[in-house]
């Protein structure tokens, strides 16, 4: 079709965003019959399974693919934050908490590693070893149609195992004073450090939690903590005569509805929240 004849409408009401990532130029017709329908399903399975908050939807307009991510408990397309009494809301939080009790990524990952990345070396070199040049017309059909489906098939499985990178493998810290911060959050963690290179040690997380990371930056910190680690203590005046030991600081002691917790600083000015369990 010429391009002054093309006509680019949005695919459905709310707001769309081109994937220029996995498809910076417009698809063949053979990959735009399958492509948006094979990612959609098997990313809102993978989403679904690990308890992510985003729903997504996906089309092709003119060969270029297009997506839709809206949060869950929500109408798609929408812009706005459900409540977190939404049951489907609900129903996430309770599968993540599932998630890393039971943790999953162990399991995804030995399937992978036994079972489907063999299977899948050993089609693909079925599949690359036929010589298509010796097929008549009908066989050659076939063939291709055989090759489609295990892309297709190949499709589902990234989409299935790359669900492992959804889950936060720890919290990385970036801190001015290297040794300092080190020697507090050592303390304060009570744990071992599992790996350390110059400027950079990795703390060796405990069952269930996500890991901690330090790494030392040029700059020192100005401004607020846009993420930062909230840790359950047993008593918070307790803990928060330990921080101020180790060199750290009260930022705030706050109280809402008889809850209460502490944000604080460590040795660099970090902040980080402390709440009885």
């Amino acid at each position: 079709m010429p391009r002054y004849e093309m006509t680019f409408e949005a695919p459905g009401p709310g707001r769309w965003t081109q994937d220029d990532g996995h498809i910076p130029v417009p698809m063949t017709r053979f990959l735009a019959g399958y492509f948006d329908a094979v990612a959609a399903a098997g990313i809102t399975s993978t989403l679904t399974e690990w308890g992510d908050f985003i729903q997504m939807k996906r089309a092709t307009v003119n060969g270029f693919s297009y997506m839709q991510e809206t949060l869950v408990g929500v109408p798609l397309g929408s812009p706005d934050a459900p409540s977190v009494d939404h049951p489907e809301v609900r129903q996430r939080i309770e599968r993540q908490f599932a998630v890393h009790h039971d943790k999953m990524w162990r399991g995804k990952t030995r399937q992978w590693f036994d079972e489907v990345r063999p299977k899948s070396f050993e089609t693909n070199l079925s599949l690359a070893s036929v010589d298509v040049e010796s097929l008549d017309d009908d066989d050659l059909i076939r063939h291709i149609d055989t090759c489609r489906n295990n892309v297709i098939s190949m499709f589902h499985s990234h989409m299935d195992f790359y669900g492992t990178s959804l889950l936060p493998a720890g919290l990385l810290i970036d801190v001015n004073n290297f040794e300092g911060v080190k020697a507090f959050w050592t303390e304060l963690l009570g744990v071992e450090i599992a790996n350390e290179f110059p400027g950079m040690v990795f703390f060796k997380p405990q069952d269930g939690t996500c890991g901690v990371t330090i790494q030392q930056v040029p700059e020192a910190k100005t401004g607020k903590n846009r993420v930062h680690p909230d840790l359950e203590v047993e008593d918070l005046d307790d803990a928060e005569r330990r921080i101020h030991e180790l060199g750290g600081a009260t930022v705030k002691q706050n109280e809402s509805g008889g809850f209460h917790w502490y944000v604080m600083a460590d040795f660099d000015g970090n902040e980080f929240c402390i709440s009885a369990g």
